[in-house]
């Protein structure tokens, strides 16, 4: 009540020029917002808070320098601007204190810790710090049968490279398998619904590192239409390092990229398809060991899964390939909106992995 009154007061003494204040907070607040959003573009996140500093010295100058401060003001302030910068991206290096410090539970942390890990990508946007690491410990076989053991000769070391964003993964990017290895994919849970639905005409909700589309390509799937949101994801399959590490996937004729939220595509589209892999390629961090055992996101919610809309053809699959928890959470949205036709839908691929 007291903190309210004071300001009350003070903006009605001030009314005469409040409205020129107010101005100017809104544009000082804009300007600095537009020059964060280019600096996520320009610099990596341990070193944005460049941007602030710099703009609190250009501020700095620009008022001493109007005749407040005598004329060694703006100088000075200047000199203490570019003191403060500096020391904020030399001192971690000379104390040896790290100036952004990185979860031990991250999914990229235990990519770091690998003996051989090796990050081959990484680009810096508003989009977020997507990084790409290589090593021989990097494998995604996501339910994977233990008749594969027994069937299929070993995949060749560092098959698999893991993308993770903002720190947040692994989401696994895999090599074309040589021929011996052509049937893996056959092992995958995600490989049922292309046996109830051969030649598929398929929508892959989210490309992610793409393991669900090869699937699907694999499978016999006669087309495969695949949605990705993320800029950053598909920039980084153009990358020429990146286009060796997953084959060159997007390069297949069979593909359609669709640069857009899956869900929101499936729920606007008259188009129909056969399949619907409702892959989230992100849904490893729900699984995560540490810290997070609390994944906060609307695509993982019962009421995500009732607005998806159901398959586009009577009696199609829907496939899922990723934690138990999240078919789980399918299975019980399907059983909510269809409790009669929900088993018609539901493939084998999000049952549990009993295989």
């Amino acid at each position: 009540f007291s903190g309210a009154t004071f300001l009350g007061i003070v903006f009605l003494r001030s009314r005469t020029g409040f409205g020129r204040v107010y101005f100017a907070d809104l544009t000082g607040s804009g300007i600095a917002g537009l020059a964060v959003l280019a600096a996520m573009y320009l610099l990596p996140p341990e070193q944005l808070q460049v941007v602030p500093l710099t703009l609190w010295a250009v501020a700095a100058i620009v008022w001493f320098g109007l005749g407040r401060g005598g004329n060694l003001s703006p100088v000075l302030t200047g000199i203490l601007g570019v003191v403060t910068v500096a020391a904020y991206l030399w001192l971690p290096g000379l104390t040896g204190v790290p100036d952004v410090s990185t979860s031990q539970y991250k999914g990229v942390s235990y990519a770091r810790n690998f003996p051989d890990s090796q990050r081959i990508y990484r680009s810096i946007s508003p989009f977020g710090d997507l990084q790409i690491y290589a090593s021989s410990y990097m494998h995604f076989s996501p339910g994977l049968s233990d008749n594969a053991a027994f069937n299929l000769p070993e995949l060749p070391g560092k098959s698999f490279v893991a993308m993770y964003i903002d720190g947040e993964g692994p989401e696994g990017i895999m090599r074309e398998p040589p021929a011996e290895d052509a049937s893996y994919f056959h092992y995958l849970p995600m490989d049922y619904p292309y046996v109830v639905r051969p030649k598929a005409n398929t929508f892959v909700v989210q490309f992610g590192g793409g393991i669900s589309t090869e699937a699907a390509l694999h499978s016999g799937a006669t087309s495969v239409t695949v949605a990705e949101s993320n800029p950053a994801i598909l920039q980084a399959f153009a990358d020429p390092v990146i286009k060796d590490a997953s084959s060159n996937i997007l390069s297949d004729p069979r593909l359609k990229i669709i640069d857009y939220d899956g869900r929101l595509y499936l729920s606007h589209t008259g188009n129909h398809y056969d399949v619907i892999d409702l892959s989230l390629a992100d849904s490893v961090g729900l699984s995560n060991p540490g810290g997070f055992a609390i994944v906060e996101k609307y695509s993982y919610t019962t009421d995500a899964m009732l607005d998806a809309p159901s398959p586009r053809s009577a009696g199609s699959p829907l496939g899922e390939g990723s934690s138990g928890s999240v078919s789980a959470l399918i299975a019980n949205a399907l059983r909510l909106a269809q409790p009669r036709r929900a088993s018609d839908h539901l493939s084998p691929a999000s049952a549990p992995r009993l295989t």
